[in-house]
């Protein structure tokens, strides 16, 4: 399953995909600790739909094996929280060593972060001097690197629009929706709702994905 990115219809290479493995090992725990995430549609879901749109976008972004699935609100949703919870890693090493001076420094989330935007500039031909030093300590920095990677993965941010466009005259939302290139059925796809048992064997395909952070 490859994945309808904003850079084409892909599969996650290089430190890209590494940094969306780490980012799932943490994904994977703070949802099984029913964390509560800032993208609403995710949050909305069942527990067991949550694991298995995990699984969905962990095959999209990671696996060549399947084939690609439509965009849907709830799926995406699920990449931007997907990126959230890396920056939220970058941001714990940050402050790891605020916390630690004296205490080796931790560089594995920066690192990938920049190795993954690099790779990214240096496949559109873009200069590489504007990126922070891996020691930076500014948040708002890693998470406009963050911002950078989940940008070349996601179209926008439609899947935000939802409780908007339903209070909206259906008229007005179907043209709303015509003018913005999304899909009819993009807010309205239905969750998997798998089984106790099934969610046993996603929890275990989703941790071959993971990177341990």
């Amino acid at each position: 399953m490859v994945w309808k990115t904003s850079r084409g219809v892909r599969t996650l290479q290089g430190a890209e995909a590494e940094l969306v493995r780490l980012a799932l090992s943490s994904f994977i725990d703070q949802v099984a600790e029913e964390h509560d995430f800032p993208v609403q549609v995710f949050n909305d879901l069942t527990q067991q739909a949550k694991w298995a749109v995990m699984l969905e976008v962990a095959r999209g972004l990671l696996s060549e094996e399947f084939e690609p699935v439509e965009l849907t609100a709830i799926n995406e949703g699920a990449v931007a929280c997907l990126f959230n919870v890396a920056a939220e890693l970058a941001q714990l090493e940050v402050d790891g060593n605020r916390l630690f001076p004296d205490e080796p420094e931790e560089y594995e989330v920066r690192y990938t972060i920049l190795e993954a935007v690099s790779e990214l500039l240096e496949a559109d031909g873009a200069e590489l001097d504007q990126l922070p030093d891996i020691a930076c300590d500014d948040h708002s920095e890693w998470q406009l690197m963050v911002e950078c990677l989940a940008d070349a993965v996601l179209w926008d941010d439609d899947f935000e629009l939802g409780d908007v466009l339903v209070d909206e005259d259906p008229d007005d939302a179907h043209a709303r929706k015509e003018m913005f290139g999304i899909d009819q059925n993009y807010f309205t796809a239905i969750a998997p709702d798998p089984s106790d048992q099934e969610v046993k064997k996603i929890i275990a395909e989703l941790r071959d994905y993971c990177v341990p952070y």
